[in-house]
């Protein structure tokens, strides 16, 4: 194919030690880590983001609303899972967090949107992310 060139190579997923491994093959420019940035959880920090600065890969965090329990404030849901200890792919220990971080929005009045992003933001190492 004349004239076809490739500008970068990307990967993307769910597991940040996957990414992590792939990423120190050197060959790749992006990664999408998905899930992997929140203000519950930050698995990327583990390993991604060390091995991304090391071959100069750019990281997009996708994910950053957790299924949106970081897009509006559903307090009546956490309770709720709390009493049934139903918690489906979480455990005790994040939904007090995710309550924590709704109390934090209200005393300080920033809006969870608000707070979920300028939080991924902040961090120098993370370049775009797809909320």
């Amino acid at each position: 194919m004349d004239g076809v060139r490739l500008g970068a190579i990307g990967l993307g997923g769910w597991v940040c030690d996957n990414i992590a491994d792939l990423l120190d093959t050197g060959r790749f420019d992006v990664a999408l880590c998905a899930g992997g940035y929140t203000l519950v959880k930050q698995p990327v920090r583990e390993r991604v983001i060390d091995i991304a600065k090391k071959h100069d890969v750019g990281l997009v965090m996708g994910g950053t609303f957790l299924q949106g329990f970081l897009a509006t404030i559903q307090r009546e849901h956490m309770q709720n899972l709390l009493k049934t200890k139903e918690y489906g792919f979480w455990d005790e220990a994040t939904v007090r967090r995710i309550l924590k971080i709704y109390d934090l929005c209200e005393e300080t009045g920033i809006s969870l949107t608000d707070m979920t992003l300028r939080y991924i933001l902040a961090d120098p190492n993370i370049h775009a992310i797809i909320p």
